[in-house]
């Protein structure tokens, strides 16, 4: 018998529809839904999570067919890519603010969270950011902005 919905909660009905009329998972028929691809088209990275609440972890079979995608994935990937993995986030609730969030099982702040997601994207900008400011909100480069435009064109200049 098929492998019964333990959320019933499916934003789809193809969920409903491939368990009534696909092969049956004890024959080693799997139907897994990919919970977030994180593309960066333009510094060509790409990131797989898997994500899970009230601390659920990946089924056996599930880890397997995740562990395959991401063998497979490694050794296929174009030379000028970077794949970044596939990775398992875990609610300890629902989000952030009802419990603690694990990323492949090591607890993590919102913040780091994004700066991971964001595939150092964030990290860059801040780091930037960081370069230029003191802490007092001053501007310590050679050559401060002078203007409201100076500014913007200095912010746009480290948007990734």
């Amino acid at each position: 018998m098929t492998v019964k919905e333990k959320t019933f909660s499916r934003w789809h009905p193809l969920s409903l529809w491939c368990k009534e009329k696909l092969p049956d998972s004890k024959t080693g028929f799997w139907v897994n839904d990919i919970d977030y691809i994180i593309y960066d088209q333009k510094f060509k990275k790409l990131m797989i999570l898997e994500i899970k609440t009230r601390n659920y972890q990946p089924a056996n079979w599930q880890k397997q067919m995740l562990n395959n995608l991401h063998k497979w994935l490694t050794k296929g990937m174009d030379i000028d890519w970077k794949y970044l993995g596939i990775h398992l986030i875990v609610f300890e609730n629902t989000n952030f603010s009802d419990g603690a969030v694990y990323f492949d099982n090591q607890l993590i702040t919102e913040q780091d969270l994004i700066n991971k997601l964001s595939l150092g994207r964030c990290e860059k900008q801040t780091a930037t950011v960081r370069q230029n400011w003191n802490e007092k909100g001053e501007w310590i480069n050679n050559n401060p902005p002078n203007t409201t435009e100076d500014v913007e064109k200095f912010i746009n200049s480290i948007k990734i």
